[in-house]
């Protein structure tokens, strides 16, 4: 099945992108647990932002006194939290993604797919924190895919990531597509020398989608069918 333009009309007045979205990305990570990940690894879907909200929450208590080794209920107390000094602005962005563990040794993230939402591209900030995000990633030398088929904005993330990492101009995305996939493997060559291989791919509506390639850290490269996801997701929410 061809890809879908899901920001403009007639489908972005019929359909929500993200519970679209929502389901690509499980589709994904039911992909990598059948078709692709060893034993040893797992995938999980992570999604905020776009309404969803980040803390707010309220504890009357931390924890059970009757099941703690260190206080009973008599120890409990109720204290006020110190006045705030100062309020800063921020920026938290929103977020679709596959994250990949590995569970030796605790669930420990080995990879990322990034499935940009529009809120990433609207304005330089939240295009900065998503670039910083992949960034972080890839420092941990984290595999990474990012998938960006949002056609009503036109930013690039990867010419952003770029950016902020200070990269000369060449390495920015080859071509003006405004949607396209691209993959990183980060990883090490003696003598200390740190590298990473990018893999680019444009994409263009009614055109299939490739496979990328997500390296994982100490682990193996997955390639992750595009096409055959967006296929299933597609499927299963009626378009």
């Amino acid at each position: 099945m061809p890809l879908l333009d899901h920001f403009h009309a007639p489908l972005s007045e019929e359909r929500h992108w993200g519970s679209f979205f929502l389901m690509w990305a499980r589709e994904v990570m039911t992909f990598l647990h059948l078709e692709g990940l060893q034993e040893r690894f797992f995938a999980e879907v992570f999604h905020y932002g776009e309404g969803s909200e980040v803390g707010g929450c309220t504890a009357e208590k931390l924890a059970s006194p009757s099941s703690s080794k260190y206080c009973t209920e008599a120890d409990v107390v109720v204290v006020e939290a110190p006045p705030t000094t100062f309020t800063m602005s921020s920026v938290f962005p929103d977020a679709m993604e596959v994250l990949v563990f590995q569970t030796s040794g605790g669930p420990n993230l080995v990879g990322a797919i990034l499935f940009v939402c529009p809120g990433n591209k609207d304005r330089p900030q939240t295009r900065r924190a998503f670039a910083t995000k992949c960034a972080n990633y890839l420092h941990q030398v984290n595999g990474l895919i990012i998938v960006d088929v949002v056609t009503d904005k036109k930013a690039n993330m990867h010419d952003e990531l770029i950016d902020l990492l200070g990269l000369p101009d060449t390495l920015r995305f080859p071509g003006a597509s405004p949607i396209y996939c691209a993959a990183y493997r980060p990883y090490s060559t003696e003598p200390a020398r740190d590298q990473i291989d990018v893999c680019c791919a444009p994409l263009a509506v009614a055109k299939p989608l490739p496979r990328m390639p997500l390296s994982l850290r100490r682990g193996p490269t997955v390639m992750i069918d595009l096409e055959a996801t967006y296929m299933e997701a597609r499927l299963c929410s009626r378009l």
